[in-house]
């Protein structure tokens, strides 16, 4: 499978909820989920090659912003394929799986033998600023596809959905 495939696949999303596009016409929920996906593939379609596979993953995972952006490579196991979180946003280490999307993505990174972090700064030794790529890159994705109302926490929120649309027990969710 070639990279360019991996990184641009087709993501379900949210039924998004506040995620309005300015042009868009909705109405009614089957009208707000389809607004929903319109926004994020027009997310996609403005955030360049190099920059989309920090979206993909966040899609995939679920990872917060902050776990993410500081994940470090000794915390990606591909022989088990688990994410370990050491210290979540509880205190607690969490565990996560990777599907396919996840695995290939991160195997292809840059950075895998580089550097410590998954995401790393310029110069390799700290991750990049999760803040920095927001301002950067993801608002201006956004401003350039007209959305409104989506926050990259909204990613956590699609990976959930899409969890539940898949049947997955809301207690695993």
């Amino acid at each position: 499978m070639s990279r360019a495939a991996v990184v641009r696949q087709p993501v379900c999303v949210e039924p998004g909820v506040g995620v309005t596009k300015r042009a868009a016409a909705g109405g009614g929920t089957a009208g707000a989920r389809e607004a929903a996906r319109r926004a994020v593939v027009d997310v996609v379609a403005t955030i360049d090659e190099k920059h989309w596979p920090l979206v993909a993953v966040a899609i995939h995972t679920g990872l917060r912003r902050s776990e993410q952006f500081h994940l470090r490579w000794e915390n990606v196991d591909f022989n088990t394929g688990i994410i370990t979180i050491p210290r979540s946003k509880h205190g607690e280490a969490r565990r996560l799986p990777m599907n396919d999307t996840v695995r290939e993505i991160l195997r292809t990174r840059p950075s895998r033998l580089k550097s410590p972090y998954v995401s790393p700064s310029e110069t390799g030794e700290t991750p990049i600023d999760g803040q920095n790529f927001m301002n950067r890159v993801f608002l201006k994705a956004l401003e350039e596809a007209k959305i409104e109302n989506l926050r990259w926490h909204d990613l956590r929120h699609t990976f959930a959905s899409r969890l539940v649309m898949a049947a997955v027990d809301l207690r695993t969710v």
